[in-house]
């Protein structure tokens, strides 16, 4: 969130625009609607005897480890200033990178 890690090419009138929605994307990203809300899921298959659905697979997998590369890839674009199609797309790839690993 540091001004001095911008590119020197970026207005520094946006810096605390895009510093305030990638706080917020982070935090969307780790918090209830994210990490938390896959890890809850997560621990409450731990030590259960039951088949894991796949749906509630793919939710954890979907709200942890893709929770965290999105936040990672669209926080960059963001800082780095990408339009609202480039954030969406980004968010898509790194989505899919986190439900395939």
């Amino acid at each position: 969130a540091s001004v001095d890690s911008y590119p020197p090419d970026v207005d520094p009138a946006k810096h605390t625009a895009r510093v305030v929605r990638a706080i917020g994307e982070l935090a969307r990203c780790i918090g209830s609607e994210g990490l938390v809300a896959g890890q809850v899921v997560d621990l409450e298959m731990t030590g259960s005897t039951e088949t894991v659905p796949l749906d509630r697979l793919e939710y954890i997998h979907l709200h942890k480890t893709a929770a965290l590369l999105e936040a990672s890839v669209v926080i960059g674009a963001i800082i780095g200033g990408g339009s609202e199609e480039q954030i969406e797309r980004l968010r898509k790839y790194a989505r899919s990178i986190g439900l395939l690993f």
